[in-house]
């Protein structure tokens, strides 16, 4: 198993103990924008999860789709994790997601150091 794909894991696995502190403290009722609905939150995080999945799968064959996804899995992961910091930030309190974006952004910066050298 190659070390971009260790990194896809790490970051599933992070990204969803973070869905976990976003789901426990009901972040889709806190976005500043407005109220998600439910149907909504779940869709989209399937429907991240399902990208996630297809890319690790896309690495473990070394195709080179699936690490143009793994780039953009990572950085979009990196964008997640500011977003949150930076509620935090601007609300200077807790905000829904805001404990675990310091893992993502570790996590998510793992890959795309494993990218890049790779």
């Amino acid at each position: 198993m190659s070390l971009v794909s260790v990194g896809i894991i790490f970051l599933i696995v992070v990204q969803a103990i973070h869905l976990y502190e976003e789901v426990l403290r009901d972040f889709r009722r806190k976005v500043p924008i407005g109220e998600i609905p439910k149907s909504l939150f779940v869709w989209l995080n399937v429907a991240a999860f399902a990208f996630t999945i297809v890319t690790l799968c896309l690495c473990q064959a070394e195709n080179a789709v699936g690490f143009v996804l793994a780039w953009i899995y990572g950085i979009a992961m990196v964008i997640n994790g500011c977003i949150h910091i930076g509620m935090m930030i601007y609300k200077r309190g807790y905000f829904p997601g805001g404990v675990t974006a310091p893992l993502v952004l570790a996590a998510a910066g793992n890959l795309i150091c494993q990218l890049a050298y790779r």
